[in-house]
């Protein structure tokens, strides 16, 4: 179920539901359910916003404290949750839960209330999701997405007691393509032949494996010249707009990295230092050499073409993280410091995900029993 506010409102202040009304007051509005059960949406008012604030925190515990797991079901107690944990996440990270839980929990099991919530149920749905993807059986959903929805499902239930044993879903990685080695070369040969701010974002990417958000977030300013140092400490993203009053379906962000270990220091290569230093622009981001980005789908469109330019076969915009990792461990880095480079919170992650031998690899590695 989704909630649509009034027109005529302003913008809500600070990403709340709290806004100042024409009257002078503030309005603060909030989810909670009714004697039946319904999900209805509330308003508390006060003189200022402080205040406003302090009422929706007071009201939004009692509605907690005195919410019945019997009157609740599976909807209910997912919109609750959201709005539970909305302040203390990353604006990705919910818009990311809000998409799952709608497309996938509240339209597949949604009804049922929690009182009848057992094993066998939950077993199912994620059997369900493995097997058949969405309720109308077009296809499976990928491992990784079962697993986020899994775990959405644990902490809402878990917060009303509920306690069950869930599937364990494996995690077996598909093989990423990644460009081959001559076509790394000319691609390579391609960008240095005219290099201009974008091309010289993709030598990013192809040099030192940033992810498509955090070469689109990036800036000159987070290069030390002196030291020949990148340091990767935000990304931008295209994100599901989940604002009750919100124009787009949705919008840009630039937030902090997706982990703790996704912020480091990457050393530059030292053939990149006469371009930078050419075409350096302190407070310009580094794909526009302006105050303006290039947001992720643009400039995956912008790599499409330069790959169709060199007659090179399409690929996604993620293969050249990819054959920077492959090409690492064929120049014999050690998996740590790779694993650094790349951002990974594990060495095995890095191993698992993006590390794979090609045959020309393999045939030398099994001539050293000839040797």
């Amino acid at each position: 179920m989704y909630f649509k506010w009034s027109k005529g409102w302003s913008k809500l202040r600070k990403g709340e539901n709290i806004r100042k009304r024409n009257d002078g007051r503030w309005e603060g509005r909030y989810h909670t359910i009714d004697t039946f059960g319904n999900a209805k949406i509330k308003s508390v008012y006060a003189k200022s916003y402080r205040e406003v604030k302090e009422k929706l925190k007071a009201v939004t515990c009692i509605k907690q404290t005195n919410t019945a797991i019997t009157s609740l079901n599976i909807e209910q107690a997912h919109i609750l949750w959201l709005d539970t944990i909305k302040p203390t996440i990353k604006k990705s990270t919910y818009s990311k839960y809000y998409d799952l839980c709608y497309k996938h929990i509240i339209c597949s099991i949604g009804r049922y209330k929690l009182s009848h919530i057992n094993q066998s149920l939950i077993d199912s749905f994620i059997s369900d999701k493995l097997l058949c993807g969405r309720i109308d059986g077009n296809g499976g959903l990928s491992p990784k997405t079962v697993k986020n929805i899994t775990h959405i499902l644990k902490q809402c239930l878990g917060k009303y007691g509920l306690v069950f044993e869930y599937k364990v879903v494996n995690m077996n990685y598909d093989e990423m393509p990644c460009l081959s080695e001559s076509e790394q070369k000319t691609f390579e040969s391609y960008l240095l032949l005219d290099t201009d701010y974008e091309k010289l974002g993709l030598l990013f990417a192809l040099k030192c494996g940033l992810r498509l958000g955090e070469l689109c977030a990036l800036q000159f300013k987070d290069i030390d010249m002196d030291n020949m140092t990148l340091s990767v400490n935000k990304t931008l993203q295209r994100i599901k707009n989940t604002d009750y009053l919100a124009e787009t379906k949705t919008k840009i962000i630039i937030d902090t990295p997706k982990s703790q270990k996704s912020i480091r220091l990457i050393p530059l290569p030292s053939n990149l230092y006469k371009i930078i230093r050419r075409l350096y622009i302190e407070n310009a981001y580094i794909l526009t050499g302006g105050l303006s980005f290039i947001e992720p789908r643009t400039m995956q469109y912008k790599f499409k073409e330069y790959l169709a330019q060199c007659n090179i076969s399409d690929y996604n915009f993620h293969a050249l993280r990819h054959s920077f990792a492959t090409k690492c461990v064929q120049l014999g880095f050690d998996l740590k410091s790779l694993s650094e480079i790349l951002g990974h919170s594990s060495v095995k992650f890095t191993i698992d995900r993006y590390v794979h031998s090609d045959l020309n690899q393999k045939r030398l590695q099994m001539e050293k029993l000839t040797n």
